[in-house]
């Protein structure tokens, strides 16, 4: 079974027990260390972490407990030309986690923070449990879909299964969001515009200081077919093109931190207009069955465009 069902709130010294038990059930080999979790599958190792939050006693007194997740990627793939065209591929399709440049090294990194009397256990084991059993074999779905490329070949992998999100999980997400800011629908796809700061008028009308959240319904992934496809568009503008990867992975690498953020189950990376960044996620079609998840990213988004605007204006990139 993939997901089990967590019916009450754990300390989090109990969740590492859960996960080893459910990823076991999948015929994984795992090991623990303290408060560390490692789970091998084939090449691939995955290191799961419970860590305490960075500054408890400055703020962070909310939160109970952080979950890090970092699959290192396997010296067979330690070709700088390869890594760099699978950070562009992985991070513009992500699924659950993001490939990132860390000490000189390759991993992809996941992130959840747990909250003191957490009532959302169901929605972020199946998280925690999805990310750590499939995030292996989608680098190595990426990599094929790659050197498919390369060789000029259509990649075998493109899956056009159906959503299983249909419009009444939209019109959820709208009838919350249209609360708070300017949001549309249309069949399978929701927009909404969402302020850097309050009073900001609409994007429609020329005023840069909104960000685009867009879901997705009609647009399976390349590699793991049909799902919900999530996008957030920040209207800053990286100028020197020789920043943009080195603020990305910046970015990634601070959503790794343990600090009171949104969780981390994707990506940022270029986006349309090529120099602004951009977080993706992509929630394949067997996580529908987390009860009000695409309600929960769009509430992630409305945290995660307040985090990243002051991060990158402290970074000197303007909306």
């Amino acid at each position: 079974m993939l997901f089990r069902k967590i019916l009450t709130h754990k300390p989090f010294c109990v969740l590492l027990n859960d996960l080893e038990k459910a990823i076991r059930q999948n015929h994984l080999k795992t090991t623990r260390r303290d408060n560390s979790l490692f789970v091998r599958s084939g090449q691939f190792v995955t290191r799961i972490d419970v860590v305490p939050p960075a500054n408890k006693e400055r703020g962070d007194a909310s939160i109970e407990a952080v979950v890090q997740i970092k699959t290192e990627v396997p010296r067979e793939f330690a070709d700088d030309d390869l890594l760099s065209l699978l950070t562009k591929w992985i991070n513009a399709k992500a699924t659950l986690g993001a490939l990132i440049v860390e000490k000189d090294h390759y991993c992809i990194g996941s992130r959840l923070t747990i909250y003191d009397q957490d009532s959302a256990w169901n929605l972020h084991f199946g998280l925690l449990l999805f990310t750590i059993l499939g995030t292996g074999q989608s680098f190595m779905r990426s990599t094929l879909a790659i050197i498919d490329s390369l060789q000029g070949c259509r990649t075998v992998l493109d899956n056009e299964e159906p959503s299983a999100w249909t419009t009444k999980d939209l019109s959820l997400v709208e009838s919350y969001l249209s609360k708070i800011c300017v949001c549309t629908s249309n069949g399978l796809r929701l927009t909404s515009e969402l302020s850097l700061a309050n009073g900001e008028m609409s994007a429609i009308h020329g005023d840069r200081h909104t960000a685009l959240w867009q879901i997705f319904a009609d647009q399976p992934h390349p590699e793991m077919g049909g799902g919900l496809r999530c996008l957030l568009e920040l209207p800053h503008r990286i100028d020197d093109e020789s920043r943009v990867g080195p603020i990305l992975n910046q970015l990634n690498l601070m959503e790794m931190a343990p600090r009171d953020l949104p969780p981390h189950f994707g990506a940022w990376h270029p986006g349309n207009l090529g120099n602004n960044p951009a977080y993706v996620s992509f929630f394949p079609n067997v996580m529908h069955r987390l009860e009000g998840i695409a309600l929960n990213a769009s509430i992630w988004a409305l945290h995660r465009t307040e985090w990243a605007n002051q991060t990158l204006v402290s970074l000197g990139v303007q909306p």
